[in-house]
């Protein structure tokens, strides 16, 4: 199972990492079969992205970071479609996507995501989780 987790960009100090597990236990629990391998795929950007990160290594699951193409590849011009081209490439390498996000928060960012979870010719399965940030 090829879980592709991510959501907002809130720093990582508001995030009540026990209910924050949790939630992921629980909705993973629900999509893996018995003996299956998991593997964390994520952009690796602030939030979000390292809490899942961090979760994997607690976990001992895989993990897999996809960069934007211009941290790569240093001669590539900077441009936010990068970051949307990313996404794209996540989504079609996994088997699961769960999208973590702040009660209230608007981000075209993580909106792209459902959009190309639900247009796939086979959509990818997707989980919504909105929380309140701690503090």
């Amino acid at each position: 199972m090829r879980c592709f987790i991510t959501g907002s960009r809130t720093p990582n100090d508001k995030l009540d990492r026990v209910k924050f597990e949790q939630e992921l236990d629980s909705i993973l629990e629900k999509y893996i079969v018995d003996g299956d391998a998991v593997s964390v795929l994520n952009g690796g950007q602030v939030g979000i992205d390292r809490s899942a990160q961090a979760y994997a290594n607690k976990k001992r699951y895989d993990f897999f970071m996809y960069k934007p193409w211009h941290l790569i590849w240093k001669e590539l011009p900077f441009s936010n479609s990068l970051f949307f081209y990313r996404n794209k490439q996540l989504i079609d390498n996994c088997d699961l996507v769960i999208i973590l996000r702040e009660r209230g928060e608007e981000d075209n960012y993580l909106d792209d995501i459902v959009r190309r979870c639900k247009n796939k010719k086979n959509p990818t399965p997707y989980c919504e989780v909105y929380y309140d940030a701690a503090g």
